[in-house]
Order: C-alpha cells, then structure tokens, then sequence
C-alpha cells in the first residue's frame, strides 16, 4: 500500500536501487570519462603548464555533458511498457520518486563532479612535478568560478529531467530537439520585435522615438530585462521544471 507521506528513507532506497541497477554502466562510463580527460591533460601539459583555464576549459565541457546525459536516464523505467508498471507500483510517492531523481542528477553529481575535478588535478600535477618538474599546485576552483559554472548545471539539468520523465526513448536527443526549437522560436520573434522597434516599424505609429531608442525601451533593455532575466534563470527555472516533472510522473502513476 503506498504512502503519501513524505519519507527520505524511500528517497534513499530509490536512488539506492538505481546504483544498484545500473552500476556496472555508470562505473564504465565514468572510468572512460576520466581516463579521456586525463590523457588530453597529460598531452596538454607537454606544451607547457596547464592553466587553470586550461584545465577547466577541457574538463568542464565534458562534466556538463555528462550530467545532461545522466539527467536524462534519471527515468529508465517510467515509460517502459515491460518494466514501467513494476517501477509504478514501488512503495514511493510522486514526490519521492521526482525527489530521488533530483538529488541523484543533481546534488549527489555535483558532488561527485568536485571530486573528479579534483582528482584529475592531482594526478595531472604528479604527472607535472615528475615529469615536467613543475610545482605542485591543485586547481583554483573558487578563482575558476566553478562553483558558479555548477550552479548554473544544476538549474540546467532540469530541463534534462524532466525530458527524461517525459519520453520513452532517446531522451537526451529529444530534450535537445526541442530546445533547439523553441531557441529558434524565441530568435525569430526576437527578431521580430526588433525589427519592429528598431527599424523604423514604429517610426508613423503613436510611440514617439524618445520612447524607443532613448527613453523607457532603453532603460527596460538596459536595466530592467537583464534583473528580471537573472531572477528568471535562478528563481524560477527549476521549480518550474521540477514541478513539470513532478506531474508528469503523477500522470504515469494514475
């Protein structure tokens, strides 16, 4: 019988089982990951010192994809017809299911990012004083901003989440369709709007000109957009998209 009542215990036998079902890929994956990353550092440092904007702008491409394609696997079992009614009957609520997949694809990857990061320094700067005979000096993550860098990964990831709850198959390729789509949506009207603004489309209507190109339009762009834009991204994005998620799994559980 299921329980509606929250309980972190069956968040924890969630994320729990997931491991245990899918280990074997995930340690695969990670372990090629790692060693990919490890060998173009080592090849990098043969030119000379890696930077921390060096290291980072190798690592960090690969860290980001890689949670994307984590987030999108959060739900294997959900739209399966074979394994989805045995996942659906799993004493857990809606909630915990949605909560279970967040704080996997999210925290707990976080987490582990900072760990991989890490270690990938301290093997490639071993690899620098012995080889190179460098100094030994571990990358500047908080002058790399990278704390910043993962916080804007775990907003993004729930775009992937919530694709993951959504479709069946080739989750990741399908969030990044649709994506694609509605940026492209958003540019043509973009577009539009500026045309119409900015190009004389308003130049015989009743807005005067010290409206659009010296008084309020310019100080919206200019001041208010790029507040209410940032409160947006980190406010709203992921509620949004979590609670997104969360009905979708609501729907599949009815």
């Amino acid at each position: 019988m299921k329980n509606n009542k929250f309980n972190i215990q069956r968040v924890y036998h969630l994320i729990n089982r997931y491991l245990k079902m899918h280990w074997t890929p995930v340690i695969i994956g990670t372990s090629s990951v790692v060693a990919l990353l490890l060998v173009i550092l080592v090849l990098t440092a043969l030119e000379g010192k890696v930077t921390d904007s060096t290291f980072f702008g190798i690592t960090i491409p690969f860290i980001m994809l890689g949670g994307y394609l984590f987030s999108s696997l959060a739900y294997p079992e959900l739209n399966s017809p074979v394994k989805g009614y045995f996942y659906l009957t799993l004493p857990a609520s809606s909630l915990e299911r949605l909560t279970a997949g967040w704080f996997m694809t999210s925290v707990l990857y976080t987490v582990f990012s900072l760990l991989v990061i890490y270690l990938l320094s301290f093997l490639l700067n071993i690899f620098e004083v012995l080889v190179m005979g460098y100094s030994f000096q571990l990358v500047d993550t908080p002058g790399a901003d990278i704390y910043r860098i993962l916080g804007i990964y775990m907003i993004t990831q729930t775009i992937f989440l919530t694709g993951a709850a959504y479709f069946r198959r080739f989750n990741f390729f399908k969030t990044i369709l649709v994506l694609f789509v509605f940026s492209l949506i958003v540019s043509i009207y973009s577009g539009l709007l500026g045309q119409l603004f900015f190009s004389g489309g308003f130049q015989s209507s009743s807005f005067p000109e010290d409206f659009i190109m010296g008084g309020t339009l310019q100080h919206f762009f200019e001041n208010v957009f790029p507040v209410v834009a940032k409160f947006v991204f980190w406010g709203l994005l992921a509620p949004f998209f979590l609670i997104v998620t969360y009905f979708r799994i609501k729907e599949r559980e009815v």
